[in-house]
């Protein structure tokens, strides 16, 4: 038997490096035993982060209010002095990062080695604003346990003329659910549609995103960042989040006199595609701004390896005007925008009979080949979504800060088929959206204590004419929530609840005898996270979150060709609301030229709608379609996301990412339809600050992506899951001059014939090939 062993620790100091041990055994393992306890004393103790950081941002002369300091993760605002202050710090090697509109970036590196330590930042002003962001708040922030993703600046302008939910599938937890190579939808942890809210600019985006052929309703160009939040977030962002939420968020408006801008102009050689936005700003006297957005796209028909994709072509247009008033604790600010676009849906994908139907989906690829063309035919989409905007903010001294938002939106989509051109639509969707909401954030609350208290209300009326598929409704809603976050040195702590009611009221019609079908859903939302720092270079961070949602219209009362899906799709009035009880785990470690992050999650799901394949297609007279139903199932979604960037030298770095999704009907014991495959990817970046050849601070960009076949599905789909397959892609560019940027980037670089499994058109037909795209940027 082992001898007795008596250990008892006294602190010294401020660490706990010293034991005094006491034990009756040999002077050896006395020895032993005191040197292992020793050196994980030193290895396991750190001093405690409570540490200071504070300084001055200024331009030499004056000091810069309104400047943007970042510390890692954290960020300050420049108080009227250009004051800032960090706390709760721990001892270490840290970069310091400035922004502010008219003025260069600056990054600081520092060693933070004392309890109170300045550190000032002086400013130098530019004339051109070609990638620096500016960040002045974070709006509905996600809870402090809870996973985000980010694209901004450089990484920004890689993706802009993209539609919005490509632009997003290169971040962690992020896929695309496609029809075709015209229309996407963000996926986000396995669910897509109305379980993912987009917000632009802080309002819920009301397209009819519902279909998985209706892609949300927002050119990217108007964003100065894009943020993914994952993850059920009911409390912070209503109904219907439970996969997560995409935020839209344009830059503040201009503080500076002067007018200001910049233009953006590019093509593609897969549809022979071409783009060009532009954006002006300025500030005027009495507090007064405003900025102007307009873009335009246009493309013919898509290229797959070895043939073309008839009828994909694409016109697309938008505008948004934000104009601003400043006025000592008051700001206002209104703004409104307006986005068309026609979009042609694959002729290949509406068949005439069951015989060729099944012709097609036995050959794997079209049967009939056509040229390139820009026309766009039927069948096709035409689309226009417009938003009028204001919102205000009012700062009493002393007591917190008041936020108020009122908006209209209006979504109105045609859908033409091969047999309805003449006369008009064959579908034509309606829907008006009137939205109200009010927060109040109290001031802290013994320097640690903040928090929000907040309203929100929204009505809807849909119109629906032409063929059966669904139809009209209004629906009501309304809710209130209470969010609060404990902060002490490096632990954050927030919890919030939250509870909304919809009322909704559908109009039905049969053998000439109209009815009203009334239903009402109401439930809570709660969240708990917790985020916690582990020494200087690890954090750790959890989230316990609910979240619900009440099944859509469609869900509930389709019947008849979904024409932009090329499906027959059947509701189920019976179906129940969505519930969500999310768990996550997650770390983020930075250490020397290391940065990673790892993220564990399951997402219990009662009462799961989707739509399972039927066993036989359905003839109609415009067709044969595939066919599908509505149902519902308890389901279970798991998974884990994981991201490692090293610096290899000042001018390489690598980064790496892998997404893994499990999802199981809990009824059947077999996986879920339309889940993402495991996805690998790298990146090796090359940048250089110096002028090399004319060219300033050069970069080339190598990256390629591993998808593996999807393995996990039910039986009955029409085809099976495709193979996996591989992507690479390559850029280079850098800046011409102070005012102009070029980059050329080659997608699908090996033109490799592949299928995702998450394209609904996979049926049909294979994935675009090579694309090359080329895309200069102007700054004035």
């Amino acid at each position: 038997m082992p001898g007795r062993l008596l250990l008892s620790c006294n602190a010294v100091a401020k660490t706990a490096y010293f034991c005094r041990v006491n034990f009756f055994r040999n002077r050896k393992s006395r020895l032993a035993v005191g040197a292992a306890l020793f050196w994980a004393g030193k290895l396991l103790a750190q001093p405690p982060c409570t540490c200071v950081l504070a300084g001055r941002v200024h331009d030499g002369r004056n000091p810069v209010a309104g400047a943007v300091v970042q510390l890692e993760s954290r960020h300050a605002l420049t108080d009227s002095l250009g004051r800032y202050r960090f706390s709760g710090l721990c001892r270490g090697q840290y970069t310091l990062v400035v922004r502010h509109l008219g003025f260069e970036r600056q990054r600081v590196s520092l060693q933070l080695d004392a309890d109170h330590q300045q550190q000032g930042v002086a400013l130098q002003q530019a004339d051109v604003h070609l990638h620096d962001v500016v960040v002045t708040a974070r709006r509905n922030p996600a809870p402090a346990g809870q996973s985000t993703g980010l694209l901004q600046g450089a990484a920004l302008q890689a993706v802009q003329g993209r539609p919005l939910a490509d632009a997003l599938r290169q971040l962690p937890g992020v896929a695309v659910l496609a029809t075709g190579g015209t229309i996407f939808k963000p996926v986000i942890r396995g669910l897509h549609s109305s379980r993912v809210v987009v917000l632009t600019d802080g309002l819920r985006l009301e397209g009819q995103q519902w279909g998985s052929e209706h892609a949300p309703e927002m050119d990217p160009f108007a964003a100065d960042r894009l943020v993914v939040v994952r993850g059920a977030v009911g409390v912070a962002y209503g109904p219907d989040a439970l996969g997560g939420v995409v935020r839209l968020e344009a830059a503040p408006l201009p503080t500076q006199a002067g007018l200001h801008g910049r233009a953006f102009a590019g093509g593609m050689s897969n549809a022979r595609q071409g783009m060009a936005a532009v954006e002006l700003e300025n500030a005027f006297k009495n507090g007064l701004s405003g900025r102007l957005v307009g873009s335009v796209k246009r493309g013919g028909t898509l290229r797959s390896p070895g043939y073309f994709q008839d009828n994909t072509g694409l016109a697309e247009g938008s505008g948004t005007a934000t104009f601003g008033y400043r006025h000592g604790r008051w700001q206002a600010e209104a703004k409104a925008s307006l986005y068309a676009t026609r979009v042609g849906i694959f002729s290949g994908s509406h068949i005439g009979n069951l015989t060729d139907l099944q012709a097609l989906l036995r050959a794997g690829r079209p049967l009939v080949r056509p040229g390139f063309s820009f026309g766009i035919g039927p069948p096709y989409q035409a689309i226009r979504h417009g938003i009028q905007q204001g919102k205000a903010t009012y700062t009493p001294r002393g007591s917190g800060r008041l936020h108020v938002l009122v908006a209209r939106q209006l979504s109105e989509r045609a859908e033409y088929d091969l047999h309805t051109v003449q006369s008009g639509p064959a579908l034509r969707f309606r829907l008006q959206t009137f939205t109200a909401e009010a927060r109040y954030t109290h001031r802290p609350l013994g320097g640690r204590l903040t928090g929000q208290l907040g309203f929100s209300g929204q009505y809807q009326h849909s119109r629906v004419s032409g063929r059966l598929l669904i139809p009209g409704f209004r629906q009501g809603q309304a809710g209130l929530f209470l969010l609060e976050t404990f902060t002490q040195k490096q632990t954050e702590i927030e919890a919030g609840l939250r509870y909304d009611v919809r009322q909704l009221r559908v109009t039905r019609f049969a053998g000439g005898q109209r009815s009203d079908v009334y239903r009402r859903f109401a439930r809570p939302a709660a969240t708990l996270s917790l985020r916690q720092g582990l020494g200087p270079h690890l954090s750790l961070r959890a989230q316990a979150g609910t979240a619900w949602r009440s099944p859509h219209v469609s869900e509930l009362y389709s019947n008849g060709v979904h024409h932009g899906a090329a499906a027959y799709e059947t509701g189920d009035s019976t179906l129940q609301p969505e519930t969500a009880l999310h768990l996550e785990i997650g770390l983020l470690g930075k250490a020397g030229r290391w940065q990673g992050e790892l993220s564990l999650y399951r997402n219990a799901i009662g009462q799961f709608i989707y739509l399972e394949p039927l066993p036989d297609p359905v003839l109609t007279v415009r067709g044969a379609f595939p066919a599908f139903q509505y149902r519902q199932t308890p389901a279970v979604l798991q998974g884990l996301e994981a991201a490692v960037h090293f610096e290899a030298t000042a001018r390489l770095s690598l980064h790496g990412q892998y997404t893994l999704v499990r999802g199981l009907n809990r009824a059947t014991g077999q996986g879920l339809l339309q889940l993402p495959p495991d996805r690998f990817s790298t990146e090796i970046q090359y940048k250089n600050q110096r002028k090399v050849g004319g060219v300033k601070g050069p970069y080339a960009a190598l990256k390629q992506q591993f998808v593996a076949r999807q393995t996990r599905v039910p039986a009955g789909d029409y085809a099976p899951p495709p193979p996996a397959y591989w992507l690479w892609e390559a850029a280079a560019g850098g800046y011409f001059s102070d005012r102009l940027k070029a980059e050329v980037r080659v997608s699908n670089l090996l033109n490799a014939r592949y299928r995702d499994y998450l394209d609904r058109f996979r049926y049909f037909l294979d994935a675009p090939g090579r694309n090359l795209q080329l895309r200069v940027f102007y700054g004035f």
